[in-house]
């Protein structure tokens, strides 16, 4: 019998030395597993929301630089379309200048020749008029003989000398009368026909001097509108040097907005990288205070993860470990990772109130003036607004009033979302929008369910645990709260 209790005894011992060896072994094995995890969240880390943020910021701004170019290049295609354009019609009007210019040539050709006629006939005119002179002369001469002969009777004409003799002499008389008026005809219907020559030269000059002024005015316009072209063709072509720089300018624009992506995303990286470091210590330094726990027996330790919330000794309970039911323990964040997200005075804290006579409280209580600026606790993306309203009370969107919830990522990559309520107005953040550390997120107010009734002003700030899914309230719906007091600071 003493056999068997000696061997039962080395068998107890035997099992609790297993036991504790499973034990840590289990514990090695979930820590491992952990720290795997938390590896993997510094990679996902390295995509956090404000690299998103400014990659979305240089994406638009290059979106934007783009279509102003694009504007710009089409500006510039029309502006140099119409600079050929006028091209080809201050060619084609050069041309018709031309044209009009020889056809002036032609008709002044012709009037030049005109006139040359013109002065052949009036010199015709002269030397006919001269020869019309010294015909009339002699027909003087000739006729004062025939005076002299008419005065002598015809009967003494033929009685002088012979017959033959007289007849001749009355024939010869007979005749020149006859050669005088016949010149006298010739001369007066030549001269006839000069004045009509000279007429019809005269009005062909008018009509082609009248051609020619046509010709001269049509050149003219066409002159003025050669000088209207050449001015609108140097105003497109102004036009197209102006766009030509544009468009660099623009190209200049996009290398530099390239940059400074690249400078703006190296800072973040190095600066996300070192809070990684910083938070890995952090964790390094929590794993073997939990082993030591361990080794020493001091209770037992939950490595559990909440979506990046470390639950730390023990279940949720109403005060066993200093948590409220709802309540989950704070990450391991760097001291300053989180700011106050308004001045002012904390006018109710968290509160369990398990006890008789008090009520719970979820979030943290800031009290100030009305209007006073609320700012992010951190760089974050806004992941939900609560309807604009202007109302009080409980049906009053939930009783939080103007609300806005913004997304932090946590150094170990973990998400928690920081909830502002009854603000003053709509915050005039839109949803998905980046909002860096200190900026400004609305104004203090006293929309929804305040206290003192109507209008308790004063900001209500929770943090929400690692998901909207279970609703916004962590009394009153699914969701996990962490104590504001915890972790900013």
């Amino acid at each position: 019998m003493k056999g068997n209790k000696k061997t039962g005894k080395k068998l107890e011992k035997f099992g609790k030395i297993i036991s504790g060896f499973l034990i840590i072994s289990c514990f090695l094995i979930v820590g491992g597993f952990h720290l795997v995890n938390f590896n993997k969240n510094i990679n996902v880390y390295s995509e956090s929301a404000k690299q998103t943020q400014l990659k979305n910021d240089f994406v638009a701004r290059q979106q934007e630089i783009e279509n102003k170019k694009n504007q710009i290049i089409s500006a510039l295609n029309n502006a140099a379309d119409k600079s050929k354009s006028l091209e080809v019609k201050k060619i084609s009007l050069s041309e018709e200048i031309a044209t009009r210019k020889a056809e002036i040539q032609v008709v002044s050709d012709q009037i030049k020749a005109i006139e040359g006629v013109i002065l052949e006939i009036q010199k015709q005119q002269v030397i006919l008029e001269e020869n019309l002179n010294s015909t009339r002369i002699e027909l003087g001469k000739m006729l004062l003989e025939l005076q002299k002969e008419d005065r002598v009777p015809m009967i003494q004409k033929l009685l002088d000398g012979s017959l033959a003799d007289g007849i001749k002499r009355v024939y010869n008389l007979s005749k020149l009368n006859t050669q005088i008026q016949e010149i006298i005809k010739k001369i007066e219907g030549t001269q006839i026909e000069l004045d009509k020559n000279l007429k019809e030269q005269k009005l062909a000059k008018e009509q082609l001097n009248s051609s020619k002024a046509l010709l001269q005015a049509k050149e003219s316009s066409l002159q003025i509108l050669l000088e209207q072209t050449k001015g609108e063709q140097a105003k497109y072509d102004e036009l197209v040097v102006q766009f030509n720089a544009q468009k660099e300018q623009t190209v200049a624009q996009l290398q530099t907005a390239q940059a400074n992506y690249e400078k703006e995303l190296k800072i973040t990286i190095e600066e996300e990288a070192r809070i990684a470091r910083e938070q890995e210590a952090i964790r390094a330094r929590a794993e073997a205070a939990r082993q030591a726990a361990i080794k020493s027996g001091n209770g037992t330790v939950n490595t559990s993860y909440n979506n990046g919330s470390e639950i730390i000794g023990g279940v949720r309970s109403g005060g066993g470990n200093g948590l409220c039911a709802w309540e989950v323990n704070p990450p391991f964040v760097p001291s300053g990772f989180f700011s106050m997200p308004s001045r002012g005075y904390i006018s109710n804290p968290v509160s369990c109130a398990y006890g008789s006579g008090g009520y719970q409280h979820d979030g943290l209580d800031i009290a100030s003036s009305m209007g006073t600026n609320l700012v992010s606790v951190a760089d974050g993306v806004v992941a939900r607004k609560g309807a604009p309203v202007s109302c009080i009370g409980i049906y009053c969107n939930g009783g939080f009033g103007n609300y806005v919830i913004i997304e932090y990522v946590l150094p170990s990559g973990g998400k928690i979302y920081g909830l502002y309520a009854h603000m003053q107005s709509a915050s005039p953040l839109s949803i998905g929008q980046y909002i860096a550390k200190g900026g400004t997120v609305g104004s203090m107010g006293c929309t929804g369910n305040t206290a003192p009734f109507p209008c308790g002003v004063h900001l209500h700030f929770m943090f929400i645990d690692g998901t909207l899914s279970n609703g916004i309230s962590c009394i009153y719906s699914g969701a996990r709260c962490i104590n504001p007091s915890r972790i900013i600071g």
